[in-house]
């Protein structure tokens, strides 16, 4: 019988993952998250013309965006997985990309990048030193890097509703938080990303912190009620009083939840183009319930918005933007 390897199992669980054109797999991003990505590369101020590496590309959704936000820039994307690059060649045949994994570099692309950008991907790799090593080998001696991805730092929303479970924060998987999906292997906090890059020479330039509270509020009451239930499921409760405090929150997060419904519905089937009998009568019925409703997400946005824009410095997000310099 073989025996895999970590990296093989990894292979073949995101090469399954992005089978059949990886529609159910990291297919696509809300725009708001591609104009933060670019809104946070304008404030770098990078040269006007390099070459930049979207490291572990998936389907390309980011090559994309790297290539508008850094229009005379060369944009190559790379992935361990051979179904995700099929993938994007198909989508994005205007650019370059190539399979790789640690340990299985490809030669002709080392010491070649001023920029690795990578995007929710060191909390999926197996070994993330010998990944941070893999990176290296990919850029020039001047070089800087943006790694998006969840962050672990305490005081965020999540955090917070972490602490009322019992092994809420997973000490033996990389402190992964409870809720997550298996792929994610840890959740790294700012300072274990400094610490991992700092022995290559790096040193961290800017720093940016989303979902901290409204943001958090946003993402759960838009993900469906299947997260709102296990983050609130009292079963593992610490304690009766965390029982309390997460049966309160899955309160708050229901209604918020069902509240948004005839705003959402309504949007949908009015950015149809070819509008049916039962669509137009689905609008007149909704019409006065989303209008009743409709400033509830329209709320939750605005605050989420305006904590990014006036609170992204600090450090008790979910998920964090992290710029790296190395000047050699």
């Amino acid at each position: 019988m073989k025996i895999f390897t970590e990296t093989e199992k990894l292979k073949t669980l995101y090469n399954d993952r992005y089978s059949n054109g990886g529609i159910a797999y990291m297919d696509e991003w809300k725009s708001d998250e591609k104009d933060r990505i670019k809104e946070i590369i304008k404030n770098i101020k990078f040269s006007k013309k390099g070459r930049a590496l979207d490291f572990g590309c998936g389907n390309g959704v980011f090559v994309k965006v790297l290539a508008e936000a850094l229009p005379e820039w060369i944009i190559v994307g790379c992935d361990a997985s051979e179904v995700a690059i099929q993938n994007a060649k198909q989508r994005y045949p205007q650019y370059t990309f190539f399979v790789s994994a640690s340990g299985e570099m490809d030669v002709s692309f080392i010491n070649s990048f001023d920029l690795v950008f990578s995007h929710h991907v060191l909390e999926h790799v197996g070994n993330i030193v010998k990944t941070a090593e893999e990176i290296n080998e990919y850029l020039k001696p001047r070089a800087d890097m943006i790694h998006v991805l969840p962050c672990g730092n305490k005081g965020s929303l999540e955090w917070n509703i972490c602490q009322l479970h019992k092994n809420g924060i997973d000490k033996n998987c990389g402190n992964r938080f409870f809720y997550e999906d298996i792929g994610h292997l840890r959740r790294l906090t700012t300072d274990d990303m400094d610490r991992l890059f700092c022995i290559h020479g790096f040193h961290k330039k800017y720093e940016y912190y989303n979902n901290i509270y409204w943001g958090a509020i946003f993402w759960i009451t838009n993900n469906g009620r299947s997260i709102i239930q296990k983050l609130t499921d009292t079963n593992n409760a610490i304690s009766a009083s965390a029982g309390v405090k997460l049966s309160c929150y899955k309160f708050i997060f229901l209604i918020l939840y069902y509240l948004q419904i005839p705003y959402k519905w309504y949007r949908a089937v009015k950015v149809k183009k070819d509008k049916c009998f039962y669509h137009k009568f689905f609008l007149i019925a909704d019409f006065l319930p989303q209008l009743c409703t409709g400033y509830i997400p329209r709320f939750i946005r605005k605050k989420a918005d305006k904590e990014w824009n006036n609170d992204n410095n600090k450090k008790n997000g979910s998920s964090m933007y992290l710029h790296y310099v190395r000047n050699i």
